[in-house]
């Protein structure tokens, strides 16, 4: 079972978060997050002891050295809403030789994902989440994962298209998992930016042509 460890996340990124994190079986949850800040200034205030503060950065240290990849991915999922901080947290990932690998619609989960190599931490990887794409929303996101659960993996553009029934599947979204990379095993990026607006009107002849007939 799961044993769970609350830990700041003291890495060179400012601000870095605290985090309450269930590692079992080389996997992290979702992690959330208080700011590692707020525990300082709570432990000025006599509200948490130095001692505690120091116990929660000494597990983080030992997460960090013996748990990296699982770390890292539950840092990113915390982060998840803000860009810049993403951005900073991939860049230490590569510090430390841990992969992130771009969306994939085929591949990528709702979070941060932790692809593991064997029984150590070495040739860890991480996924990122669809949700963590800019203008990308939780609807969208859970359409698409819910397809490919119940169909299985999309084999062209085209069909994505035709299989994902979302309103949240709009120009800002598709945009967005384009420039991203989502779709990069589906089509040519630039080809789908190009003919955008006939990609959608596609897209909605589809959907209308569908309805109709199951009216």
């Amino acid at each position: 079972p799961a044993s769970t460890l609350v830990f700041a996340a003291h890495t060179p990124m400012a601000a870095a978060p605290v985090l309450s994190v269930g590692v079992g079986m080389g996997k992290a949850s979702k992690a959330l997050t208080a700011g590692l800040g707020r525990a300082y200034a709570e432990a000025i205030q006599g509200n948490i002891g130095t001692k505690d503060v120091n116990d929660v950065l000494e597990a983080v240290a030992y997460m960090k050295a013996h748990y990296p990849g699982e770390y890292m991915c539950a840092i990113l999922t915390a982060e998840s809403g803000d860009t810049e901080k993403i951005g900073t947290i991939i860049t230490e990932c590569k510090r430390m030789n841990i992969p992130v690998l771009p969306p994939s619609i085929n591949d990528s989960n709702k979070d941060f994902t932790l692809i593991k190599s064997g029984g150590n931490s070495a040739g860890d990887q991480i996924r990122f989440g669809l949700l963590s794409v800019k203008n990308v929303g939780e609807g969208i996101v859970e359409a698409i994962i819910a397809e490919r659960k119940k169909n299985g993996p999309f084999k062209s553009l085209a069909e994505f298209l035709e299989r994902v029934e979302s309103k949240d599947l709009n120009k800002k979204s598709l945009e967005s998992l384009t420039k991203a990379g989502a779709l990069d095993t589906l089509s040519e990026r630039n080809a789908v930016l190009k003919n955008m607006e006939r990609v959608l009107e596609f897209t909605k002849s589809y959907h209308q042509g569908k309805a109709g007939n199951q009216s």
